[in-house]
């Protein structure tokens, strides 16, 4: 009889501890799921939070890099003109938009400094995306600087500047699993 008695109770504590596991380990298979899940919103969100960000950069941004880049276009196009009168109705060209694209290339500076992120994103990525328009901003300043004698303008360090600026940026979105934007064309 003790035997029985103590064969049932030990079949009685192998059955409640084997079943109290069970319902430990399906509470954590919830629990990851779970956890999976918001991974997954978040990455969502993050995603679109760049995307949203990118739009209304390219927005704040897109008309004041028009007119540098148009001035870029007539400065390069200058060694192409064969006659001197074309070439000089072209230097005064650019002189006369060079204060302009100045200008532009200061406001631009502008709207980036009140630049604001639209949505959420995590600490170490605010901080990556802030670098890289830090890099915008420096590219600004130098073309700004570049443009003080605009015949002799040289914008590689400009161009430095923005790729430094395009390559963080690719990389942020690489980490979001997105594909990065051509930058230059966004804003152009």
């Amino acid at each position: 009889m003790k035997k029985t008695l103590l064969t049932l109770g030990l079949s009685t504590l192998l059955v409640t501890t084997a079943c109290g596991q069970t319902q430990d380990e399906s509470k954590n298979a919830e629990t990851e799921e779970k956890t999976e899940e918001n991974q997954q919103i978040s990455k969502e969100t993050i995603q679109s939070t760049l995307l949203d960000s990118q739009l209304a950069l390219a927005k704040d941004i897109r008309e004041h890099n028009a007119k540098i880049e148009a001035l870029r276009a007539n400065i390069s196009k200058l060694d192409t003109l064969e006659t001197e009168e074309e070439k000089n109705q072209l230097k005064q060209s650019i002189k006369d938009s060079a204060e302009e694209a100045k200008k532009a290339a200061s406001n631009a500076q502008e709207a980036l400094n009140s630049f604001e992120i639209k949505g959420e994103l995590p600490e170490d990525t605010t901080n990556s995306l802030q670098a890289s328009l830090d890099d915008l901003n420096a590219y600004f300043e130098e073309v700004k600087s570049s443009l003080d004698q605009p015949l002799q303008a040289d914008f590689s360090k400009a161009d430095d500047l923005f790729t430094s600026f395009e390559d963080k940026l690719a990389s942020i979105y690489k980490d979001a699993d997105l594909l990065a934007p051509n930058m230059k064309k966004e804003l152009q």
